[in-house]
């Protein structure tokens, strides 16, 4: 009675499955959620990038920082809130910054990351 107990392996899989599913699940929604992350800062640095060389280039599509900011959203590809940006005339030329809050939720872990993009191009 016992000894056939010992041998039998028919559920083994699945028991070790469900002890592995959790941690497995949660690693590829780190994962999935960390490439998110880096394509939202590779989208507010594109943005910023663009609107700054909008101002610079051309002044009649971005010709005040209202229409600069709006050329600089209408530029960010992610997904998420919709950032901030603001421009300005500096030292270096036109000055655009971002900056966004991004939502990191991977199961039970959560957390708010500050994204923030400078980006600066000579003036004409």
């Amino acid at each position: 009675m016992y000894g056939s107990f010992k041998r039998g392996d028919d559920g083994s899989t699945a028991v070790e499955f469900a002890i592995v599913a959790p941690f497995f699940i949660a690693l590829l929604l780190g994962i999935f959620q960390s490439a998110m992350l880096l394509f939202s800062i590779s989208s507010l640095h594109y943005a910023s990038q663009n609107a700054a060389r909008c101002a610079s280039v051309n002044t009649i599509q971005c010709p005040d920082a209202t229409s600069i900011s709006a050329f600089a959203k209408s530029n960010y590809y992610a997904f998420g809130d919709s950032p901030v940006f603001s421009a300005s005339k500096t030292a270096c030329g036109n000055e655009v910054t971002g900056s966004l809050n991004y939502d990191f939720n991977v199961l039970i872990y959560r957390s708010t990351i500050p994204l923030a993009s400078s980006a600066c191009f000579p003036s004409s």
